[in-house]
């Protein structure tokens, strides 16, 4: 199971096509019928070659930040651009995950969320897709922002001067590396709050708050079902505004492409369905504080988007 084919000369697409087979096939059904420690211990070897291309697999088993699905990595995911040495097998790996579904729903969930941004600060989103193609990259969303400080006559701009944003990350790096990557003017507008969000939920919104738009990103993906009502109650009874928005992300379950990270990456997603997500907001949300849900699905059919919007006035 974790012998690889003669690697000299092989082509992009016969890679890829060898990974999808191991990946979606092989790895799963090896998991069926054998103990996952045996298989883990199996898939070592490939998961240290694979390491050495410097790129998704070594990012996500270094978890040097203390979690997989860190900024870094999806930096490295934005940018498209596979690890290692051309044609070794630890290149043809990185490269293809980064253009496999698994990966181009990152790209698509960022699109979306930049349309969302762009939406509740009331500038025209037609120019934002809600999707991107799989193998380029989307603009960076402070790439987005800085495009839109330069509006074109007659347009506004994308912040007007009472607008605030607020960042939250446990990694402070990682809202260093945001706040450095937005525009002066944008920046000037832009407040960090470092912490884990399910301890300082309360205090960014005493700080900062009510929201118009508050948008969890990927943060469900990591949540088990308590921690993630926690939030959802905490959000709509303190962070949101009456008639304002509350955004996340889930992986779908089932997620095909879970062995390889569970097994390659050490990346675990807490799956869940559209049921799933419907039941946690329906348990958490405080009596009157929720007009609606729609959830949707990326492209990728990966990732549900639920977007839950507030009652004007609650109760």
């Amino acid at each position: 199971m974790a012998e690889l084919p003669a690697v000299a000369g092989a082509d992009r697409a016969t890679a890829h096509r060898y990974f999808d087979d191991f990946a979606l096939r092989r790895l799963p059904a090896a998991l069926a019928t054998a103990r996952q420690d045996t298989v883990t211990a199996a898939m070592a070897p490939l998961a240290e070659m694979f390491g050495d291309a410097d790129g998704m697999v070594q990012l996500s088993r270094e978890q040097a930040r203390g979690r997989a699905g860190n900024f870094e990595i999806i930096e490295h995911i934005l940018r498209a651009q596979p690890g290692g040495v051309p044609s070794t097998w630890g290149h043809h790996f990185d490269d293809y995950l980064l253009h496999a579904p698994i990966t181009d729903q990152h790209r698509k969930k960022i699109a979306h969320q930049a349309a969302l941004i762009e939406s509740a600060l009331g500038s025209d989103p037609a120019d934002v897709p809600s999707t991107a193609p799989a193998r380029h990259r989307p603009p960076h969303p402070a790439e987005r922002v800085r495009r839109r400080r330069r509006p074109a006559p007659g347009r506004p701009a994308l912040l007007h001067p009472a607008d605030r944003l607020v960042l939250n990350d446990v990694d402070p790096d990682a809202l260093q590396h945001a706040l450095t990557h937005l525009p002066p003017a944008t920046r000037a507008q832009t407040a960090a709050g470092p912490g884990n969000v399910l301890r300082t939920a309360a205090r960014l919104a005493a700080d900062h708050g009510p929201f118009g738009l508050v948008l969890a990103g990927g943060l469900f993906d990591y949540l088990e079902e308590r921690f993630a009502r926690a939030l959802i109650r905490t959000t709509l009874s303190r962070m949101c505004r009456p008639g304002g928005t509350f955004y996340f992300s889930k992986i779908a379950t089932p997620n095909p492409y879970a062995a390889l990270m569970t097994h390659i990456g050490r990346w675990n997603l807490v799956e869940r369905t559209l049921a799933d997500i419907e039941a946690d907001v329906r348990a958490a949300a405080p009596p009157g504080t929720v007009a609606g849900l729609d959830i949707t699905a990326d492209a990728t059919g990966l990732t549900l988007f639920a977007t839950v919007r507030c009652a004007d006035e609650p109760g």
